[in-house]
C-alpha cells in the first residue's frame, strides 16, 4: 500500500495539486516556508485527473460481459 500511495502523490505532485515534503521538511520553520511558498503559488488547472475509476472499470467489465470488448 505504501508503494501505491508514493506513485498516486508523484503522479500528483508532478501535475502540481501537492507538494512533497520529507522528514527534514518537518521543522516547523522549515514547514512554514514551505506553506507560504505553497500558497503563493498560482493553482493548477483545474481537470486531468480521473476520479471515476471504478466506474469506469464496472463499465468496461460490463462491456466484456456483454461481448462488445474493450472500449
Amino acid at each position: 500500500q505504501n508503494r501505491e500511495q508514493r506513485m498516486r502523490l508523484t503522479a500528483l505532485a508532478a501535475r502540481g495539486y501537492v507538494e512533497m515534503i520529507g522528514v527534514t521538511d518537518l521543522d516547523p520553520a522549515v514547514l512554514a516556508g514551505r506553506m507560504e511558498a505553497a500558497l503563493a503559488r498560482p493553482l493548477p488547472p483545474p481537470g486531468g485527473l480521473r476520479l471515476h475509476g471504478d466506474r469506469d472499470c464496472a463499465a468496461i467489465i460490463h462491456g466484456l460481459l456483454a461481448g462488445e470488448g474493450v472500449r
